[in-house]
């Protein structure tokens, strides 16, 4: 019996589909991953998603633990659910809460496309100590109301220190005196 060429083809690409195991799964995942704040100003933390595509509304929840060095100042929007042009539904569920943000979005009209910005979450560096950011829930949604399949089990480092004393005459010091 002999093989024909399709056959031959076909049976490579099934082949190299096993050996390539599963396909990843798409993410919802936290930028910047590790943070170290070295004053104790505001800063940003963005929830994005990879290349998940035909998104229409979500569902997240965050929780921080860990040291009490970190409190939300604020929640806002990010860029990716208004990209098309279509009106947007967002709203920060729980802003007295200090340790657990829920957050419900949705673009009223068609899908967005991954990658980008879901939402930011503003905080402000209060003390030193380690702070985790994880999502506790997350619910992406397609634009028939179906979940849309995707990992979410990345986690956020917040580490904020004391910034180190300078001597105002250290070797340093006097060259930016003579610049």
């Amino acid at each position: 019996m002999t093989l024909s060429r399709y056959n031959i083809l076909l049976a490579a690409a099934i082949v190299l589909a096993v050996a390539a195991g599963p396909a990843m799964a798409d993410e919802l995942y936290f930028s910047p991953a590790d943070t170290s704040i070295f004053d104790f100003n505001t800063f940003p933390v963005h929830v994005m998603v990879d290349d998940i595509d035909s998104i229409m509304g979500y569902n997240i929840s965050v929780s921080i633990i860990g040291d009490p060095c970190v409190k939300i100042m604020g929640i806002v929007e990010g860029t990716l659910p208004g990209s098309n042009g279509d009106t947007t539904f967002f709203r920060w569920l729980n802003p007295s809460s200090t340790d657990l943000i829920s957050v419900n979005g949705s673009v009223l009209g068609t899908t967005v496309d991954g990658p980008g910005i879901l939402f930011t979450i503003f905080l402000q560096a209060m003390q030193p100590g380690t702070a985790w950011l994880d999502f506790t829930y997350s619910d992406l949604r397609n634009g028939r109301n179906v979940s849309l399949a995707h990992e979410s089990d990345k986690r956020a480092r917040i580490i904020v220190d004391q910034a180190i004393a300078v001597d105002g005459s250290s070797w340093g010091a006097i060259k930016n005196m003579h610049r």
